[in-house]
């Protein structure tokens, strides 16, 4: 009887880590895209509104890349090296390990995140003929009529509708 629940809860971190890996490789892909416009656009730094266009582009066209399977199986065996590391590690070291991994995250948003107030730059839209710029533009008008179909697309749709509501776009 322990091993079926044993086999069950590694079915759980399996389907976690799974998902995980699915949300970092569309995140990644929609700052990636949101650079990308940022940069067509002449501008230097990255809007809650390009991010915003980014994440409702990557909702129509991220399960037809062609990579995503590629980049996602990268993250899960980054995330099994970790785990890897982790379970080797004696209380004390895993917490010195938490608290180097949350310095290292801290780091990073002190290099590359901008406070709101610190923004100067005005938000400018892309109007070039760059397929990226053309596809996040078309989809960030097309996203207001959009009728998820299924649970996924229900669950990213409202997600979306939610980050613009926290950052009132």
């Amino acid at each position: 009887m322990e091993y079926d629940n044993y086999d069950d809860d590694n079915d759980v971190y399996e389907d976690i880590n799974n998902i995980t890996a699915l949300i970092s490789v569309f995140m990644q892909k929609a700052l990636e895209s949101a650079s990308h416009y940022t940069i067509q656009s002449g501008r230097k730094i990255v809007s809650p509104i390009d991010i915003s266009m980014a994440l409702k582009r990557e909702m129509f066209i991220f399960m037809k890349r062609d990579d995503i399977e590629e980049k996602t199986n990268q993250i899960l065996d980054e995330i099994e090296v970790e785990q890897e590391i982790k379970d080797n590690l004696n209380d004390e070291d895993l917490e010195k390990f938490e608290h180097l991994e949350n310095e290292e995250i801290k780091e990073i948003e002190d290099d590359f995140i901008v406070d709101d107030e610190d923004m100067q730059e005005e938000w400018i839209e892309c109007k070039t003929d760059d397929p990226v710029c053309v596809e996040m533009n078309i989809y960030y008008k097309k996203f207001n009529d959009f009728e998820p179909s299924n649970k996924f697309e229900q669950l990213v749709f409202n997600s979306i509708v939610n980050i613009d509501n926290q950052f009132n776009l």
